[in-house]
Formats: C-alpha cells, sequence, structure tokens
C-alpha cells in the first residue's frame, strides 16, 4: 500500500529532521533549519508505440542549513543514519566557518508559523493507492483517444503517479509538514500529412483527484491532436510590426517572466528591479491583474506553507496594472526593513485576472495578427528584449484565420508590449498545472 509506505516514511524523516536539529545545536551552530523530503514515484512510459518504461521509485533526503555568529553553511544527505547526519552538520558548520558574516540570516519563529491553514484534499488515499495496474489502464485510455486521429504520429506519452511529503523542523521551534499525492500525464508528438510532417509539440496536466480524469484525458488529448494537426499545410506570414495575440502557453516567456523577475524581493533586495520604488504606480497596463492563490487545488503548486514555513495566504501582485506588492521572503524582507509576506518559493498558483472580452472577439481586432502559440528563442528579464521563434502560429487577417504559418521570428521589448496591450481575454486556461492564463492582445512586435 503506496499509502502506508508513504507515511512510514514520512515519520522516519520527520524523526530524522528532529535529531539533526538537536544533533545541530548540541555541535554548537546558533540556529538549524533541516527540509526533510519523501518522494514515490510510479509511472509508465510509451515511446514510440512501445513501452519504454515502467517502474516505481522511491527516495528520501535531508537538506541541512545552519547559522554560526551570523554565518551561514548549508548540506545534504539521503542516508538517515545518525552518524551521517552528524558528519553531514560538521561539514555544514565547517562551511559557515569559511562564509561572510551577514547580519540579515533569519529563520522563523514558531510564533511567525502559527494560524496556518491546512489545506484539505492534497493527498488521498485512493489516489495514493493506485497500482501500476491502474496506471496502465490510463495509460491504455489515452493511447486509445490518441489512435482516434490519423495524422497525429505520438512520440512520447507518459502517465504518473508522485506521492511526496515535506518536513520542514528548526531550532526555534517550526514543525511542519505537508504530504501531496498527483495523478500527471503529459505526451510529445506532430502530425503528418503524405511527405509532410508538422512541428514538435507538447502538453499534459494532472490532478489531485481520481475524480473526472478520464474524461478529462480524453478530451483534452483529442483537442492536442486537432491542434496540431491544424498545423499541416503552413502558408508564407508576410513581415510586418504590429499585434501578436499572445496565448497562455506563450505569456509565460514574453509578459510574465519581466513583471515577476522586477516584483522578487531578492531582485528589489539586490538593486536590479526596475519596480523598487513603483510600489502603488501603475508598471504595466490597467488590462492586466497577477495574483497569487497558493491554496487553489485546481493547480498543482498548492501548499499551505512556504519555503520559510510561513503560513501561505492569497497575495495580489498586479491588480489593474498597479503594483501591489514585492515578493518577500523572510530574508529579503528582513534586509529591506520590511514585512515578508510569506511568498518564498513562490507564486505557487498564479492567477491572471479574466479580461473583458471573449477570445473570438479578441481575434477580430486587429488588421492583420500573428497568433503566437508558443515561443522559442531568448528573452531578457532585466531590459525586456526578447528574439526568437513563434511555434504553432497561425495568421490572421481582418479577423479571419488565413492558416497556420511555419516557424516564423518575432522580436521585440516585453515592457514596451506591457504598455501597448489592446486587450485580455476572459477565458482562461491552466498550464500545466501550474498556472491560470488569459490570451492577451499586444501592440509593438516585430514579425519577420
Amino acid at each position: 500500500m503506496s499509502f502506508e509506505r508513504l507515511n512510514e516514511l514520512h515519520q522516519k524523516v520527520t524523526a530524522a529532521c528532529r535529531h539533526a536539529v538537536e544533533k545541530g545545536m548540541d555541535l554548537g551552530a546558533d540556529r538549524v533549519k533541516v527540509v526533510g523530503s519523501v518522494h514515490i514515484s510510479s509511472r509508465i512510459v510509451v515511446e514510440n508505440g512501445d513501452f519504454s518504461l515502467v517502474n516505481t521509485n522511491t527516495g528520501q533526503g535531508l537538506g541541512v542549513l545552519v547559522h554560526k555568529d551570523q554565518k551561514k553553511g548549508s548540506a545534504s544527505t539521503n542516508n538517515l543514519d545518525q552518524l551521517v547526519i552528524s558528519s553531514v552538520l560538521k561539514d555544514a558548520l565547517a562551511l559557515a566557518s569559511f562564509s561572510l558574516p551577514d547580519e540579515h540570516l533569519i529563520m522563523a519563529t514558531k510564533d511567525q508559523v502559527k494560524g496556518g491553514t491546512k489545506l484539505h484534499g492534497l493527498l488521498q488515499e485512493e489516489v495514493a493507492n493506485l497500482s501500476l495496474d491502474d496506471i496502465g489502464s490510463f495509460m491504455r485510455l489515452g493511447l486509445d483517444a490518441f489512435k482516434k486521429s490519423k495524422k497525429f504520429a505520438l512520440e512520447r506519452f507518459e502517465f504518473s503517479l508522485d506521492l511526496s511529503s515535506h518536513i520542514l523542523v528548526n531550532s526555534l521551534g517550526v514543525d511542519l509538514s505537508e504530504q501531496q499525492g498527483t495523478i500527471g500525464w503529459d505526451y510529445l508528438g506532430m502530425a503528418h500529412e503524405g511527405e509532410q510532417v508538422s512541428g514538435m509539440d507538447y502538453d499534459g496536466g494532472f490532478s489531485f483527484q481520481l475524480k473526472g480524469i478520464k474524461e478529462r484525458l480524453e478530451k483534452e488529448i483529442c483537442a492536442f491532436t486537432e491542434r496540431v494537426e491544424k498545423t499541416l499545410n503552413p502558408i508564407h506570414c508576410p513581415g510586418f510590426k504590429g499585434p501578436i495575440l499572445i496565448t497562455p502557453r506563450a505569456l509565460g516567456d514574453l509578459i510574465l517572466s519581466p513583471i515577476l523577475y522586477h516584483a522578487s524581493g531578492r531582485t528589489v533586495m539586490d538593486g536590479k528591479s526596475r519596480y523598487e520604488h513603483s510600489l502603488g504606480e501603475e508598471v504595466v497596463s490597467p488590462m492586466l491583474s497577477f495574483y497569487d492563490h497558493p491554496h487553489d487545488l485546481s493547480l498543482k503548486g498548492a501548499t499551505a506553507y512556504d519555503g520559510d514555513g510561513l503560513p501561505t495566504r492569497s497575495l495580489s501582485i498586479v491588480t489593474d496594472g498597479v503594483l501591489k506588492a514585492h515578493m518577500l521572503d523572510l530574508y529579503s524582507a528582513h534586509k529591506l526593513g520590511k514585512t515578508p509576506n510569506h511568498c518564498s518559493g513562490g507564486p505557487f498558483c498564479l492567477h491572471q485576472g479574466p479580461g473583458q472580452m471573449n477570445l473570438e472577439d479578441l481575434k477580430k481586432m486587429p488588421e492583420k495578427m500573428l497568433v503566437v502559440h508558443r515561443f522559442s528563442g531568448s528573452s531578457n528579464p532585466l531590459n525586456g528584449d526578447f528574439s526568437g521563434v513563434a511555434k504553432g502560429a497561425r495568421y490572421y487577417k481582418n479577423g479571419v484565420d488565413q492558416g497556420p504559418v511555419g516557424e516564423t521570428m518575432i522580436a521585440g521589448n516585453s515592457f514596451d508590449l506591457l504598455k501597448q496591450i489592446q486587450g485580455v481575454s476572459c477565458e482562461r486556461e491552466a498550464i500545466f498545472g501550474s498556472s491560470l492564463l488569459a490570451h492577451v492582445l499586444a501592440d509593438g512586435v516585430t514579425v519577420s
């Protein structure tokens, strides 16, 4: 029973974490933080029509962080033997002795972690006890869905069950843990017709629960193969400088990355953020809003506590174009003389606020437009410059889909785009289970 096995290992690693904290203090550390992990994964992989992998793996480990005389050192191990843990702690203390003093080193206290919300549903026993045979039945269902397409060639399909425990214990009274069980699937392939072959594309999904997976899997695979098939018979895209419709898949590279980079507390702390003095000011188009909702169980980043151990909570980053918060972990907040907003390791479940237009109306707005499904290229979060290939793109003229285009170069500046937003869709999509994003129409891009 995987559920029982996970709990057995969870208790073992938790005990090791607590022992490591006590031992670290005995060895002379001023503060000790230990992060423990357990991972049990079962997966089946099909490549080029053949089963290439069927296995179950189990792993465990400890990561220790020590503070001594306002210096820090860290080390890790996957061996829970007490003598090994003692040796690892000594290594961390030795590293600390060679590091530079830092007056801002800090760890969460017991009082700071009070009041967290336990998330129910992250680990369901019926999910945790799925067997390889159960996973195989889902895999066969997915393979049958792929066979419905006569033009799609499946390169790789993986179905997996991942169980995990995360433990955080420190010498200031923090003792936390959280368990998760996720079912995941991802696939990769291309379309073909005669001698013609499309570009490769990929997608996938996840769930914390069994309910609805079969229906989702079939629906998502059919939508994926249909989308890939529609990239056959590409036309030539005329060069222009103007609007592009950025799909949720491409939004991360072209719009989200620079916003999150400059809103990061660590970037502000290092003096690299263009948003350092912009709290309460409009930094992007008022059509854009982004917030973190870490208790959203429809996204796999859902968690009750952050990397520092602080209880997570919803955080508005940008609302109607106005910067509402820098994402401050304990360390950056302490160094900047501010209050942390419980997002170390986040954002966890990023949401984009829905727009005012439906997607079909958005496509009819420009005289000519490139719909960018994916972006492959370079994007500089510091200055916003980007250049690369628009993959799976389609060309629209006077609101009419002219067809798919071959791999077309696009270039521009993300910060210019963020000021030239022409519309945001009310429809949103969950991207690989990590974020909920909309389509964004932005001007000022060079298409060549």
